[in-house]
């Protein structure tokens, strides 16, 4: 009986370390979207000259994951290629950015 205590409340310390993980990626994501909005609202955000024609601040944050989105496979498929060519492979802890 005892064994099956000890199981359960290391399933449950596993699940609770994973959740505040998880929780932490979370805080980061939302404090990224934060900062851009409030930069967004303190930027200068016409389009060319015309008072009128202005940049939606969320328009940010949609920008910032564009290029993101557009960037990891140009890194995957030309750049870290081309790095393993000339015999400077990265590591894997390179390649994400640590």
């Amino acid at each position: 009986m005892h064994n099956v205590e000890t199981e359960a409340f290391a399933s449950w310390l596993h699940l609770s370390a994973s959740c505040c993980d998880s929780s932490g990626v979370l805080d980061v994501v939302l404090q990224t979207t934060t900062t851009m909005i409030l930069q967004g609202e303190r930027m200068d955000a016409r389009i060319g000259d015309d008072p009128t024609k202005l940049l939606p601040v969320a328009s940010l944050n949609f920008v910032k994951m564009a290029v993101i989105t557009l960037l990891i496979p140009v890194l995957d498929r030309v750049v870290f290629p081309l790095m393993d060519s000339v015999d400077r492979k990265p590591t894997l802890l390179q390649r994400i950015g640590q």
